[in-house]
């Protein structure tokens, strides 16, 4: 008798991608793997995405298999990952964004990881696709020339948390298939208040007994351009509620192992508030009360690598003072 598989959940939040929710549902209902279901979180973007979605998973081979739920209100990504989560009855578990899509093979090879090593926790490789056609291959999760590689030691598994932190290696989810157990054991949830994939996948990693990658590139990444500098400051704000959220709930271990990355990520990400053009100088107070913690690391290993960086952190530590808001001035008139 062929073996029976067990049901992968696909979670989609959906708002406003009437002119890439297509592309989306098919590449969910081309999957070689067949146990799946797929739940669509309609998040009341007001256009026309769910109707395309519904018309297509109607003449799909998904037409028994799928799920619509409805937010109250436009929620946000996070909040609408939680919802899904709510009503998914898979063992395991993947999200993707409606904007990007996976290949065909992406669920078995992503199952068949884990089976073949007894891991909890699957990864793939990606590629990024810039705007609609243009198309560029990104790195594999991890340097190595292996085609699966295992990690399960505390060591390895918090170096792949280093990557995520440094941004080597995105905390995505679109990437990752995890058994529902790692977020039912281990008390991982979405929060609307905090960035959906960077509060929950170092957590996955962390309860993981095992992380299988693999090599293949088997999910496309859509981005728009971005900079630096584009981020909205509400954005790095949640960002920042997060790092702490993060270290509020990562073992011990981790945060040891991880100490010199979430430095240098609240730096950065105080860097960025710093040098935001929507905050004003009647708002550095608030934003130089963000990780008093990292003022004396600073002082002996000063994360920032560029050299005006290098200035403004040493300059915020000192608080809001003159040589502060002139480093602040000239640095937002000249990086763009």
């Amino acid at each position: 008798m062929p073996e029976i598989q067990p049901l992968i959940s696909v979670i989609v939040p959906v708002f406003r991608v009437s002119s890439l929710i297509g592309r989306c549902i098919s590449s969910i209902a081309a999957q070689t793997y067949k146990e799946l279901e797929l739940i669509l979180v309609d998040d009341c973007g007001g256009d026309d995405s769910i109707d395309i979605a519904i018309e297509l998973l109607s003449n799909s081979t998904l037409k028994d298999r799928y799920k619509i739920i409805r937010n109250e209100r436009n929620s946000g990504v996070a909040a609408s990952r939680a919802y899904g989560m709510n009503v998914a009855e898979g063992s395991f578990i993947i999200h993707l964004d409606s904007d990007d899509y996976f290949e065909p093979e992406l669920l078995s090879k992503l199952y068949s990881a884990i089976e073949e090593t007894g891991s909890d926790l699957s990864v793939c490789g990606y590629i990024i696709e810039k705007g609609i056609s243009e198309t560029t291959p990104d790195t594999i999760p991890v340097p190595g020339s292996e085609a699966l590689r295992v990690l399960s030691t505390d060591t390895e598994r918090g170096d792949y948390i280093k990557e995520m932190l440094a941004n080597r290696v995105p905390s995505a989810l679109w990437n990752k298939l995890a058994a529902r157990e790692l977020y039912d054991i281990g008390g991982i949830s979405f929060n609307a208040d905090l960035r959906d994939d960077l509060s929950v996948s170092p957590l996955l990693v962390a309860s993981a007994s095992k992380i299988a990658l693999i090599e293949s590139r088997l999910v496309h990444y859509v981005v728009y351009n971005t900079s630096s500098v584009s981020a909205t400051a509400t954005h790095l704000r949640l960002i920042a509620s997060t790092l702490t959220f993060l270290e509020s709930r990562l073992p011990i271990w981790v945060k040891e192992l991880c100490s010199f990355e979430l430095l240098a990520y609240k730096v950065r990400i105080r860097r960025r508030m710093l040098l935001h053009r929507d905050i004003d100088n009647s708002q550095l107070k608030d934003i130089l009360e963000l990780f008093p913690e990292v003022n004396d690391q600073i002082k002996q290993r000063n994360p920032e690598r560029k050299l005006h960086y290098r200035i403004l952190a040493y300059a915020s530590v000192w608080g809001d003072t003159k040589f502060l808001r002139f480093i602040r001035a000239t640095l937002r008139a000249i990086v763009r």
